[in-house]
């Protein structure tokens, strides 16, 4: 019984590899994205958490207009601070798509290719069992007539 030889195992082994490639490229620039929305979020919560301190020291009066021109001085830079991010983490999360939709292709063609080797298997098996049925019937053809 010959084994089964799939004509197009070296495309699919291509497919894979290319998958592979791109979903690590995928993950790169998905992270690349994340930092720059960290950053973002970390300074933000910064000066979030001091505006609350803030606030909780004015309800006890202990709070000085310094203080308050301080939180503002904060604000303002961190509003700055998301304005000059918002353009690079706009292009890195369209970046990020990018190679999303190219991942999903190989994915599809990959899986697609897959498929095909079933289809191509399931046509083997069905051709060794028919070639056995037959080897049978010859063997017990010839030995009915013995």
């Amino acid at each position: 019984m010959k084994k089964f030889n799939f004509k197009l195992q070296k495309i699919l082994d291509i497919r894979e590899k290319l998958e592979l490639e791109q979903k690590n490229i995928l993950t790169k620039a998905a992270s690349e994205y994340q930092q720059v929305v960290s950053k973002r979020d970390e300074n933000i919560a910064k000066v979030n958490q001091s505006r609350e301190v803030l606030y909780s020291q004015m309800k006890a009066q202990t709070v000085s207009i310094q203080q308050l021109k301080t939180i503002d001085f904060l604000q303002s830079q961190v509003d700055q601070f998301s304005r000059s991010l918002a353009i690079p983490m706009e292009e890195k999360r369209k970046k990020m798509e990018q190679e999303r939709v190219k991942y999903n292709k190989l994915v599809k063609d990959r899986k697609s290719m897959e498929l095909l080797k079933e289809q191509e298997f399931k046509k083997y098996k069905i051709a060794q069992q028919r070639s056995e049925t037959l080897e049978m019937d010859e063997i017990a053809k010839n030995f009915t007539k013995h």
